[in-house]
């Protein structure tokens, strides 16, 4: 592999896509395409998928290979920041704990008190308070952690997700003043006690400490 040209930033790649394709079609190299310096995507001509595909390595879905006349036909118009597949490896859905709390609550198996809710994403009210003002965002999706969300959450459920917490923040009447906490694993301030990712908004009068 060349590392000057055959890993591009997503935004390269959308910048200069009929030269690019063309480039992957003749060397046969594969084209690996960054997002925010992240390998998310493989780009290979049309004949080397052939190959993969004949020698039985069919790619999975969480390992898409795309052959190059095919994005080309699909992404003509591509806005820059695209994800055109997506790399799922590190994060698997076995880790995730569909017992936890918030997925129970997701599912309807467990009550909330609802402030606001979009196709991606849920804000309700902390029934154990930390603040005048408490409420927790969850994504909809099985996301054990910050890590895991940013990872593989899409960009229709980043953007819902950030959504509901700004919404639910107008909606108590904070809307330019809170504070947003995101506990990860066992961190030097507090651990993170549902294994769902989620966030904590926080407003109100100004606190002394406590923990979440």
């Amino acid at each position: 592999m060349n590392i000057i040209q055959d890993i591009k930033p997503i935004s390269d790649f959308v910048k200069n896509v009929g030269t690019i394709l063309d480039s992957v079609r003749q060397s046969r190299r594969p084209l690996f395409v960054t997002k925010n310096g992240v390998a998310h995507g493989v780009v290979l001509a049309p004949e080397s998928y052939q190959e993969l595909v004949d020698s039985g390595n069919r790619p999975t879905p969480a390992q898409t290979v795309v052959p190059a006349n095919m994005l080309a036909d699909a992404n003509r118009a591509a806005p820059v920041g695209a994800t055109f597949s997506v790399q799922r490896e590190k994060y698997a859905d076995h880790e995730y704990d569909h017992d936890n709390v918030f997925a129970k609550i997701l599912r309807g198996e467990l009550p909330a008190n609802k402030i606001y809710e979009n196709e991606h994403a849920l804000g309700f009210h902390n029934i154990a308070p930390a603040a005048d003002i408490h409420a927790i965002v969850v994504p909809r999706g099985a996301y054990s952690n910050i890590h895991d969300f940013t990872s593989r959450a899409s960009d229709a459920e980043q953007l819902d997700f950030w959504k509901a917490v700004t919404v639910a923040a107008e909606i108590l009447g904070v809307p330019s003043a809170y504070n947003i906490v995101s506990n990860n694993g066992a961190g030097p301030f507090w651990t993170q006690g549902v294994p769902h990712f989620h966030v904590h908004l926080l407003g109100g009068k100004k606190l002394d400490g406590g923990a979440l």
